[in-house]
C-alpha cells in the first residue's frame, strides 16, 4: 500500500542525503546544472522556519520516492502561499505509473499546509510533460545561463 507523509526537511534530511548521488545522477543533460553541491544547511535552516518541507512516498513503511518544496509568498499577492518544487525523485524499479498520483497527493498535502500555488521549474522536459498529465499548465518560461 503506498502512503504519503509531509515532514519539515530537517527531520528527514539525513534520508534526503542518501539519494543525492543518485538523483542527480539520473539528470540526461548535465550541461543544463552546473557541478551540484547541495546547500544542506541552507535547506535545513529554512525548514526549521516552516519554509521548506518534503513529501515521501512509502510503499510497506519503505520510502520509495520524495520531493521537496520551499515555501514562499508570492511577493505581488501578500496572501497568496506558493510552494516551489526543488527535487523529485522516486527510485528507478517503482517509476511509471506512480508519478501522477505522487504530484496529485503532493497537491493536497500541501493544500493543507495552506499552499495555494506550486511551481516547478525543471529543465528536463520530461518532468513538464509529467506535470502536464498531473493537470498542470505552463505559467512563464524561465531563462537562464550559467556563468
Amino acid at each position: 500500500m503506498i502512503t504519503y507523509e509531509l515532514h519539515p526537511v530537517h527531520e528527514v534530511l539525513e534520508f534526503l542525503q542518501s539519494y543525492e548521488e543518485e538523483h542527480f545522477a539520473d539528470i540526461r543533460d548535465k550541461s543544463l546544472y552546473p557541478k551540484i553541491s547541495m546547500n544542506w544547511e541552507v535547506y535545513e535552516e529554512l525548514s526549521k522556519e516552516g519554509l521548506c518541507v518534503a513529501v515521501l512516498m512509502k510503499e510497506d513503511d519503505k520510502t520509495i520516492g520524495y520531493s521537496c518544496y520551499t515555501i514562499t509568498v508570492d511577493l505581488n499577492n501578500n496572501s497568496y502561499i506558493q510552494a516551489i518544487g526543488v527535487a523529485l525523485f522516486i527510485i528507478k524499479e517503482k517509476r511509471g505509473g506512480l508519478i501522477i498520483d505522487f504530484i496529485k497527493e503532493c497537491d493536497k498535502l500541501l493544500f493543507e499546509k495552506e499552499v495555494r500555488q506550486v511551481l516547478y521549474a525543471y529543465s528536463d522536459i520530461r518532468i513538464g510533460k509529467i506535470l502536464e498529465k498531473a493537470n498542470y499548465r505552463p505559467k512563464s518560461i524561465t531563462w537562464a545561463k550559467n556563468l
